[in-house]
């Protein structure tokens, strides 16, 4: 069992990266948010912690997405705001992921 384990939410909207829901151990910290009506995508930060004496492992998964903006139009936004926090996300839409894969 972890010793630590908490996610949180980042939505990239047009005006920047807004903070959403806090998980510990899976559980909602806090009041449930409800997510910005004008997000492009929302980003999952998840760390875990083995140990009291362990290093924190990062991960980043891409929780959803609008299918009413482009490529161009995420890419775009990613570059304007930068990552929201922690290590960088993906460069790539899962769109262009999937085109790769051949989707």
């Amino acid at each position: 069992m972890a010793y630590d384990r908490y996610t949180t939410e980042y939505h990239v909207t047009p005006a920047g990266w807004q903070g959403g829901n806090r998980t510990l151990f899976g559980k909602t910290q806090g009041e449930t948010l409800e997510p910005p009506e004008d997000r492009v995508e929302t980003w999952i930060h998840g760390v875990t912690q083995a140990s009291g004496w362990s290093k924190e492992d990062h991960s980043w998964r891409l929780d959803w997405e609008s299918n009413e903006t482009t490529d161009a139009d995420v890419l775009g936004l990613r570059e304007k705001w930068g990552p929201p926090a922690g290590p960088p996300v993906a460069q790539r839409t899962s769109r262009e992921a999937a085109k790769a894969r051949g989707r």
